[in-house]
């Protein structure tokens, strides 16, 4: 049998592949059954939620590729009797392409979000034509102030509540 194509040298890099393939899809599908994000209640929160999780995926796909290839290189470089260590220097042309590469993949992602935040500022809504609320966050709860009848923040008649209560299909601010 040649001992280059022993199938038990296969099993942790075939391991380290699955372990890949695995958390990949884990990442995934956590982020499409929605456990990451909150329901969406604003026009353009979908747009958000895309972006977040187009940037998730990317996240996830590359930690768990450099994660995995660290697994791969322990096992391949790890110390055994009869094999001596060599120095290298590097590659000027491997530095170059994963240097690149991401920033090619970040120029095209400022590029493609470019249409949605201005459809975004497009549809945020003025503060003369909606309701203005402070929110204040504490740990564990949120705080919510609103104007009084002068109709300005920071003076005796504003009042608080913990919970957010506005008119239904009203722009709140």
């Amino acid at each position: 049998m040649n001992p280059d194509l022993d199938p038990r040298k296969l099993v942790i890099p075939a391991a380290i592949a699955a372990i890949f393939v695995v958390g990949c899809i884990f990442t995934f599908a956590y982020g499409e059954m929605g456990y990451l994000l909150p329901n969406i209640n604003s026009a353009y929160g979908y747009k958000i939620d895309d972006l977040y999780k187009l940037i998730m995926y990317t996240v996830g796909f590359v930690f768990f590729g450099v994660e995995c290839l660290l697994l791969y290189f322990l096992w391949e470089y790890r110390a055994q009797p009869g094999k001596k260590a060599t120095y290298t220097h590097g590659s000027n042309k491997a530095e170059a392409i994963w240097t690149i590469i991401p920033g090619i993949y970040l120029l095209w992602l400022a590029l493609y979000q470019l249409d949605d935040w201005s459809k975004i500022r497009e549809l945020f809504p003025k503060e003369s034509e909606s309701r203005v609320v402070q929110v204040f966050p504490e740990q564990y709860a949120w705080n919510f102030r609103y104007p009084g009848a002068d109709g300005k923040f920071a003076t005796d008649d504003d009042y608080s509540n913990p919970t957010l209560h506005v008119v239904l299909n009203e722009k709140v601010l």
